[in-house]
């Protein structure tokens, strides 16, 4: 016990040594108006300009190598968050396997009402996660702290009770929360630091580093200038590496079919374009009623198909698993519950891919899927390759390629939320 105190000690110590270096160094950070350009932004760190533009014009090294190494604590802490987080959700999964028959159709009910009473108390936790931090980075806004906590809690209490969606737009909230906090407190500009931290929890959710780069650069963060890229990749790869150390089993595809036919993306990419629709339609203001009846509804469907609950890992291979996993998590977000987009998309698209004979398999069907519902074929090219493997390169852009053809289908994706709430 003694050593045990110690050692807490000791970081406590190192940690606030931490914190009074990077202030001390960090004289203040404001809007560059003489030295930025008119179409650029930028802050003062160290005393000197650091321009984030199109073109960025660092003007002092030292203080862009100090704006990115804070960008390693960041995503660490997400990455740790993010691994937490669904720990979390896997414990309660596990609770409550094997319930009665009354247990499995009212505890989404439960989760439901938590989630519209933790957001009528914190709106800023509103919401799947992406599109709330993309508005803020949009606005230069940062992320409160208080929604790391809210959204921890709504979004596990959801998942964890059946109710059907992803844990990486949540994941994403809550690093963003996390990143802004850690910002304020070292008195460093919000948005590198935040997005950063998004990274390193993305990371660490699917073992897969490159992912939260390319999903922030291409769906969080229009414009990411150079200093912002370096600190976005150190903050995934600390987040990757906390995700790796930690205990917990990385999300990996079913083997692939290597030969097939192409025309299964095009089945896949449909599924996506009905996510986006189903999800588009379910979303409105949530309330008591809404959280009964769609938890009652959600309850049902588990009731009926098991693996549509909570996150759920890819692997069946029958098409009537996605199409109840669609309905689950669109039930769940008409419901209230605020739980991500994404692990639906890769549940589904991989699902198709694996029913059918098609080239690339689950990796394939995942990269039509995803591309289509998120209109993101990058973020859906990568995550499908480090989930699967390089050799399936061609099958996975062409899949890619045609789920994005399809997401032009819906005026909406994934990430379109309606009626969302600026964070100010």
């Amino acid at each position: 016990m003694t050593a045990e105190r110690a050692a807490v000690g000791g970081l406590a110590v190192v940690w606030r040594v931490v914190v009074v270096v990077l202030r001390g160094l960090v004289v203040a950070w404001r809007p560059v108006s003489a030295a930025a350009p008119a179409s650029g932004h930028g802050w003062i760190v160290m005393g000197r300009p650091v321009v984030l533009a199109e073109r960025t014009d660092v003007r002092e090294p030292t203080a862009v190598w100090w704006l990115v190494a804070s960008a390693a604590p960041a995503g660490a802490l997400a990455g740790a968050a993010a691994v937490a987080f669904g720990q979390t959700v896997g414990a309660l999964r596990t609770l409550l396997s094997g319930a009665p028959t009354v247990v499995v159709v009212l505890a989404p009910v439960v989760g439901a009402l938590v989630c519209v009473g933790l957001v009528r108390l914190v709106p800023d936790a509103s919401g799947g996660g992406v599109s709330q931090v993309r508005q803020a980075f949009a606005v230069g806004a940062a992320v409160r702290g208080r929604v790391a906590g809210v959204k921890g809690v709504a979004a596990g209490v959801m998942l964890g009770s059946g109710g059907s969606g992803g844990a990486e737009g949540p994941v994403i909230h809550i690093s963003a929360a996390l990143g802004s906090a850690l910002a304020r407190l070292a008195r460093l500009p919000s948005r590198p630091v935040a997005a950063a931290a998004v990274a390193g929890g993305v990371a660490a959710s699917f073992g897969a580093p490159l992912t939260g780069v390319v999903l922030v650069a291409e769906v969080l963060v229009d414009g990411l200038a150079g200093v912002e890229l370096a600190a976005v990749v150190v903050g995934a790869a600390s987040g990757a590496a906390v995700g790796w150390a930690l205990p917990g089993e990385p999300v990996r595809l079913p083997d692939a079919v290597v030969a097939g036919s192409p025309f299964g993306a095009a089945v896949a990419a449909l599924f996506g374009v009905a996510l986006a629709w189903f999800l588009w339609a379910a979303t409105g203001r949530p309330g008591w009623v809404r959280a009964v009846v769609g938890g009652v509804a959600v309850g049902f469907v588990v009731l009926a198909v098991p693996d549509a609950a909570g996150v759920g890992l890819p692997g069946g291979a029958v098409l009537a698993l996605a199409a109840a996993k669609i309905v689950a998590t669109g039930l769940t977000v008409g419901a209230g519950g605020v739980v991500g987009t994404i692990g639906p998309a890769l549940f589904v698209g991989a699902t198709v891919g694996s029913a059918l004979p098609m080239a690339g398999g689950a990796a394939a069907g995942m990269a039509a899927c995803l591309a289509a519902a998120s209109r993101a074929p990058a973020t859906a090219v990568v995550l499908a390759l480090e989930l699967s493997g390089v050799d399936l390169l061609p099958p996975i852009l062409l899949a890619a390629a045609v789920g994005w053809a399809a997401s032009l289908l819906t005026c909406h994706g994934i990430f379109d939320v309606p009626r969302t709430k600026l964070i100010g």
